[in-house]
């Protein structure tokens, strides 16, 4: 494995000055989203680097739709090895399917167009049905390839179907070998999510680091060269980041030109683009790289966003900068202290039933990382029965669940408490923080880190001593809203050997 980090600069040494970066910070922390992290490079090094707490440098997290430009470089490898070409077609690569198809222009449809959203469909086969793959080839093609623009996550999957079928192995074991291993990502951090067919989601669904992102993006600004080897095919590596399709009715100065290979491309800049505001975008004339993570829950907040970062170039001389030491110390100070806003801490303390266990008997209580069932059903973690206990301000919750029972700890004290746990999805890493919002009512702030979600969770424990009403909120952040995030469920205590 050749992981390594990227070399580290000050920003004068690399054409920036410090002041501009503090003040791109400052003004994103301003602009509506959350924040979690932000990494600089400018001619491959290191020049900015900081990350919201409790997101750190080690995290990963999920790029959703960046995911797709990940995709891109394993085809970019396949083809340096010859094992694919743009020119193919689909149903070259998988005749199985061709019994499925309807009309000529699927005799037309070709690699190129499943990697730059053109292939000419008008709708979708969901990505989290079992038979997406086949399901794919029964969608109709409406217009001829090439000549529309239509969104389609599904035939950016097929592109990680078509790596699979050729080299014989998973998405993430080929590229772990053929483009990982060479740029320095530890694969063995690297989770993704799959789809029901066991495949990994090749149009959304990896979870990296903010470096591991920034050296993917640094990858396509040096041609998919990388310590002298050719990484990926040098053709798909400048194609990519050119306009490919520029079929999209454009609203306004502040959005792309059109589609590139597997990313979007504007007139200063190529873009990896994940939902919620996972940005990974490459400036050429620059030779800089800017990679964003966030949660963002609104079009004005994405809007202030992406005229910070894409208009960052204008910022950026050409030769180094004069030394600037009291600047310098001062980012470094600033990016040191990232934090999201401290949880509430009331002051409150109150007393939980403890000893007892209780079983949800009405409604869902979704306390794990719901969300990634858009990708797959099969990361559904339905909860059975609570068990808590305390000891001062510090609480702990036992869950039973759908993969066994994990322990929940945290403390009424405005602290997040780091939680290692396990569940039917990949999201392991839980920062928990809970406040007594009254005598009787318990309030816990869950953060699944993997995920670019929060949810707040509230216990309202009855009189009776042996109920609880639950309610678990989760706020609307646009496009990624499925499944039970405003659920309200009921819990009742259960005596020693009852059946639950």
């Amino acid at each position: 494995m050749n992981s390594y980090s990227l070399p580290r600069c000050t920003p004068e040494e690399v054409g920036i000055h410090s002041a501009d970066i503090l003040k791109l910070v400052r003004d994103l922390e301003q602009s509506g989203t959350e924040m979690h992290s932000l990494m600089i490079l400018r001619h491959g090094k290191v020049c900015a680097e900081g990350w919201w707490s409790p997101y750190a440098q080690g995290t990963v997290q999920a790029l959703q739709s960046f995911t797709k430009t990940v995709t891109g470089a394993a085809y970019g490898a396949a083809e340096q090895l010859g094992l694919l070409d743009l020119n193919e077609r689909v149903l070259d690569i998988f005749p199985e399917y061709a019994h499925l198809t309807r009309g000529s222009y699927w005799d037309e449809l070709r690699l190129y167009h499943l990697m730059t959203m053109s292939a000419g469909m008008d709708r979708m086969y969901p990505v989290k049905a079992e038979d997406w793959q086949p399901g794919f080839f029964t969608i109709p093609i409406a217009n001829k390839p090439g000549s529309t623009m239509f969104y389609n996550s599904s035939a950016c999957s097929l592109v990680g179907s078509c790596v699979r079928k050729r080299s014989g192995k998973s998405l993430l074991e080929f590229l772990r070998e053929h483009v990982f291993s060479k740029i320095g990502i530890d694969s063995d951090r690297v989770k993704w999510l799959t789809h029901p067919d066991g495949q990994e989601n090749g149009s959304g669904g990896i979870m990296m680091t903010t470096e591991d992102d920034a050296r993917l993006i640094q990858l396509y600004l040096q041609h998919g060269m990388w310590n002298g080897e050719q990484v990926i095919s040098r053709r798909w590596a400048d194609m990519a980041v050119q306009l490919q399709n520029g079929h999209v009715a454009r609203t306004g100065e502040n959005c792309a030109l059109g589609y590139g290979g597997m990313m979007w491309i504007r007139e200063n800049c190529f873009y990896a683009d994940g939902g919620m505001g996972q940005y990974g975008i490459g400036f050429p004339e620059k030779d800089m790289v800017i990679v964003i993570t966030e949660t963002i829950a609104s079009a004005e907040a994405n809007e202030a966003v992406t005229r910070l970062a894409f208009r960052f170039d204008r910022c950026v001389q050409e030769e180094p900068l004069p030394t600037n030491d009291a600047d310098c110390a001062q980012l470094r100070a600033y990016l040191g202290a990232l934090s999201l806003p401290k949880p509430a801490c009331s002051g409150l303390h109150a007393a939980l039933p403890i000893g007892k266990t209780f079983v949800i008997r009405e409604g869902v209580v979704p306390l794990f990382a719901e969300d990634f069932c858009i990708f797959n059903a099969a990361y559904s973690e339905p909860v059975g029965t609570l068990r808590f206990t305390q000891e001062g301000r510090t609480l702990t919750m036992e869950v039973a669940s759908a993969s066994g029972v994990n322990t929940f700890r945290t403390s009424t004290d405005g602290r997040r408490w780091y939680n290692h746990l396990h569940s039917n999805s990949l999201a392991t890493e839980l920062a928990l923080s809970a406040d007594w919002v009254d005598e009787t009512t318990l309030r816990m702030d869950l953060r699944w880190v993997e995920s670019c979600r929060s949810r707040t969770a509230t216990f309202r424990f009855l009189p009776d001593g042996n109920s609880i009403r639950i309610t678990v909120e989760q706020g609307d952040v646009g496009g990624f809203d499925e499944g039970p995030w405003n659920a309200l469920a009921t819990a009742e205590t259960v005596q020693e050997g009852d059946a639950v």
